[in-house]
């Protein structure tokens, strides 16, 4: 079920990413507005991180279109990848040069 999840969300990601029509984008702004604050919210964080690492790259794809998806859309992209940074980059680190 798991996987299907992922599928799914790949699916609808990929989709959105093709539409060329302004107006069937917005049309689909509230199904993927759900699925990534649902995605986001996911608890505990290894269930956020098995599904993040599946998605990531779709989620990724959305950001070029930054002109193209709606406000809403692009701060809960943002959001995911501020969550997405917990676990795929490595803590910073300050280094003093002498």
């Amino acid at each position: 079920t798991e996987e299907l999840l992922d599928r799914v969300i790949l699916d609808a990601l990929s989709y959105y990413h093709d539409l060329i029509v302004d107006g069937h984008r917005q049309a689909w702004d509230p199904c993927l507005i759900l699925i990534i604050t649902q995605l986001t919210r996911l608890t505990p964080a290894t269930r956020f991180h098995r599904h993040a690492t599946r998605v990531f790259a779709g989620v990724c794809d959305l950001v070029p279109m930054a002109g193209g998806v709606s406000p809403e859309v692009a701060a809960l992209v943002r959001l995911f990848l501020l969550r997405c940074g917990a676990f795929f980059l490595p803590p910073f680190t300050h280094c003093d040069s002498a």
